[in-house]
């Protein structure tokens, strides 16, 4: 599940994630802000991996940079362009 921190009724979030919690055929991954009310449905039940913000504009970067590369819209684009998509991209993304 991502982005569970952006879902308009946490009270609904929270009651979800505790009745997948009890099912025990089931593997859950949550990706989601720290916000202490997902934390409190988790709580017992996760195991925590917590990605910093320069980790993740990093990946993003990485992807950015790939894609850009593979992308046949962008092969006849100038390198200076190119950064400048790559240097406008990444700090926008904020570790999102």
């Amino acid at each position: 599940m991502d982005a569970v921190d952006e879902c308009s009724d946490r009270r609904m979030v929270s009651k979800l994630l505790r009745i997948l919690l009890e099912l025990s055929d089931i593997q859950l991954v949550v990706f989601n802000q720290r916000e202490t009310d997902i934390e409190l449905a988790l709580q017992g039940a996760a195991h925590e991996i917590a990605l910093t913000i320069a980790a993740v504009d990093n990946d993003i970067a990485i992807y950015v940079k790939h894609r850009m590369k593979s992308s046949d819209d962008m092969a006849f684009w100038a390198p200076e362009d190119k950064a400048k998509v790559q240097d406008s991209l990444t700090p926008k993304a904020d570790g999102m």
